[in-house]
C-alpha cells in the first residue's frame, strides 16, 4: 500500500516543471560549502504557527554536523531551506557567503548530504556487527 503511494509520488515530480536558474546567477560550483542562516524565520502557510523562529546558526564547509530534536522541532525544515526546496519568511540563508537566491539550483543541491532515516538505519546496523 504504502509503496503505491510512492510510486504515484515520484510520478508526479517527474513530470513537475524544471526549476530556472536565477538570470544572472554567479554563485555555486565550488564544493563544500559553509552554510550561514541569519535570523531565519519560516512557516508552512499564512496561518501556520512558525517552524523556525529568529534563528542564527552557522555550519562549517567541511566536517559532520548533526540536527538531533524531538518531532516537529524543525529538523527536516533546516535540511530543505538550503536546497531551497522552501524560501524563509525572512531573514537570510548565505551558503558559502552569497545570498541563497543566487545560487543555481544544479550547483547548490549537491552540496549538502544528509541520510534518509533508512540508509542511517542500515549504516548504524553495520557498525554495530563490527
Amino acid at each position: 500500500m504504502y509503496g503505491l503511494a510512492a510510486v504515484r509520488r515520484l510520478s508526479e515530480v517527474e513530470q513537475m516543471a524544471a526549476e530556472p536558474a536565477p538570470a544572472g546567477s554567479t554563485a555555486g560550483g565550488g564544493g563544500a560549502a559553509g552554510l550561514v542562516f541569519e535570523d531565519v524565520r519560516f512557516r508552512y502557510g499564512p496561518d501556520s504557527p512558525e517552524i523556525l523562529r529568529g534563528g542564527d546558526l552557522e555550519v562549517p564547509a567541511r566536517g559532520m554536523t548533526a540536527f538531533v530534536g524531538a518531532s516537529g522541532a524543525g529538523k527536516s525544515t533546516l535540511f530543505a531551506l538550503p536546497e531551497r526546496f522552501h524560501g524563509p519568511s525572512s531573514g537570510r540563508i548565505r551558503p558559502d557567503g552569497a545570498d541563497l537566491a543566487d545560487w543555481d539550483l544544479a550547483a547548490l543541491r549537491p552540496l549538502w548530504t544528509h541520510p534518509t532515516p533508512a540508509a542511517l538505519t542500515r549504516y548504524l546496523s553495520a557498525m554495530a556487527a563490527l
